[in-house]
């Protein structure tokens, strides 16, 4: 499913509501906005994701307060990311915001949240929403200004299949925002569990699984 606002003077948002499997070659689900509108993505229970890229693909290039919402309730298996969510413009000042409730499989990264804005980035996993451990990074988020914040209630690989790299690797550029990692879900990783990094001392962590 592609939903694209290439329009830079749009206001619209780029939605996307779906509820049944989704099985492609490339992005299940790639949802893109060049304007000042929202990108919205939500999959509902049972509607499970199976790409050769990335499971969902969550794009804006806009300025202004361009928020980025994905909430994922059927499981992803992906070839690359299995939610992809980035703001590419600095002058963005919209939240990147991730839920996922279900089991993500993927090869890359399970969740990758990256805002070169001010907004922020908000991330959760439910206590069902496990990423497997083929993964090189569960969770890779990153963000220039405003708020990091990662819950992870899900487990991030298993004692027999850790992933490759850094279980939660997080990372606040700029602003004056904190970082908090926390949540109940195990990590099994080949490097660490969660790796954290800021301009700030402002940062807080779960502890190391």
């Amino acid at each position: 499913i592609d939903a694209f606002v290439t329009n830079a003077g749009s206001s619209g948002a780029s939605s996307v509501s779906a509820y049944a499997d989704i099985h492609a070659g490339d992005d299940g689900i790639y949802a893109f906005n060049a304007g000042t509108g929202t990108v919205d993505v939500y999959t509902g229970a049972g509607g499970d994701i199976t790409a050769g890229t990335a499971g969902v693909r969550a794009i804006s290039v806009g300025a202004g307060d361009t928020d980025i919402t994905v909430e994922t309730f059927g499981t992803i298996t992906s070839g690359f990311h299995g939610i992809w969510a980035q703001e590419f413009n600095g002058a963005s000042t919209g939240t990147i915001t991730v839920t996922a409730h279900d089991a993500i499989d993927s090869n890359t990264r399970g969740i990758n949240a990256i805002n070169a804005g001010t907004g922020g980035v908000d991330i959760t996993t439910t206590a069902t929403g496990d990423i497997s451990g083929n993964a090189l990074f569960g969770i890779y988020a990153t963000a220039a200004g405003g708020a990091l914040d990662i819950t992870n209630n899900g487990d991030i690989g298993t004692s027999g299949n850790a992933v490759t790299t850094d279980g939660i690797y997080a990372r606040l550029t700029g602003g004056a925002g904190t970082l908090t990692v926390d949540g109940s879900g195990a990590i099994f990783a080949d490097r660490k569990s969660t790796r954290l990094n800021s301009s700030h001392t402002d940062i807080s962590r779960m502890p190391s699984s």
